[in-house]
């Protein structure tokens, strides 16, 4: 077994980076900080950090990744969004006995959306490589992403393959699967964005676009709701969207929703009255609503089936 304090040469890929401290929490849960996952040449390492709930030894838990948002351009793993930094749904899905891996990536002035994917993949590999060492359990994963990061954990499982580019990090023969994903307010269906985009003062300097590297039509193939199909696999997914969501509307939400219906996949939708983006506008009572009806679909996907 490798010590992970110890710094090795680049060759070694994410292994040459040494594992950040471990923390104990008051509720028994352990914390790694900045585990390195992947390296990619010409660019920054990549980093999660992961929270394991107490457990009997022996046992198993299931693992949510989860993905912060942030326009494909901004954000941090080290943070929820202000709006919801309250309400620590994250230490919340922790006492209820799922592991948690909070994973960064790179952003648009660093990558497209095929490197965006191919980093979340990379995050799936390692932790099921170092799985027994974290005493996670490989058949039971998940992702959890608002915005941004709802709409690169669709696209990541409806795209099984990247032709284009080759995988990055490293245990390349590990699984790279989920078993269901959590999005919150994730853009579904970019043909409104680009119907708009001649319009829109600035549009090339923005964030999507970029995230195409100037390719219009290709906004059209990284639409998750477009890319559903009865023949392709797809996790279950549970969506919860504010109806007064002024960046990401909610057609976006009911038509991934009626897309996954009518291929015949697992799709389950928590609509929010009068929240914006984030959830903004919405009572306490009803957000921390969202967050238990979140994690009961977890628990029945990961946990119950």
């Amino acid at each position: 077994m490798l010590d992970h304090s110890i710094s090795r040469g680049w060759e070694a890929g994410s292994d040459a980076v040494p594992w950040g401290p471990v923390i104990r929490t008051e509720s028994g849960a352990t914390k790694w900080l900045d585990l390195c996952y992947c390296v990619v040449w010409g660019h920054r390492p990549q980093y999660l950090d992961l929270t394991v709930p107490a457990h009997e030894p022996g046992t198993k838990v299931p693992v949510v990744l989860w993905i912060h948002g942030g326009s494909w351009s901004q954000g941090t793993y080290k943070r929820l969004s202000e709006e919801v930094h309250g309400y620590d749904y994250l230490n919340r899905l922790v006492a209820q006995g799922f592991a948690v891996a909070a994973v960064d990536y790179r952003k648009v002035m660093e990558t497209d959306w095929r490197g965006m994917c191919l980093d979340l993949r990379a995050a799936v590999r390692w932790l099921r490589h170092y799985a027994d060492e974290f005493d996670l359990d490989t058949t039971r994963f998940a992702y959890w992403g608002e915005s941004a990061g709802a709409h690169l954990a669709l696209l990541t499982s409806l795209l099984p393959e990247l032709k284009s580019r080759p995988a990055v990090g490293d245990h390349l023969g590990q699984p790279e699967g989920v078993q269901a994903i959590v999005n919150w307010y994730g853009p579904t269906d970019f043909t409104v964005f680009l119907s708009e985009k001649d319009t829109l003062p600035g549009w090339r300097d923005m964030p999507l676009p970029r995230l195409v590297r100037g390719d219009w039509e290709m906004l059209l193939k990284i639409s998750p709701a477009l890319l559903v199909r009865e023949d392709l696999p797809m996790p279950p997914v549970f969506t919860a969207h504010g109806t007064a969501d002024a960046l990401v509307e909610i057609e976006q939400a009911n038509l991934l929703h009626q897309r996954m219906a009518e291929a015949g996949h697992h799709s389950e939708l928590l609509t929010v009255p009068g929240a914006g983006h984030v959830f903004m506008g919405a009572s306490r009572s009803r957000v921390n609503a969202v967050i238990d009806g979140s994690i009961d679909f977890l628990h029945r996907m990961l946990i119950d089936a």
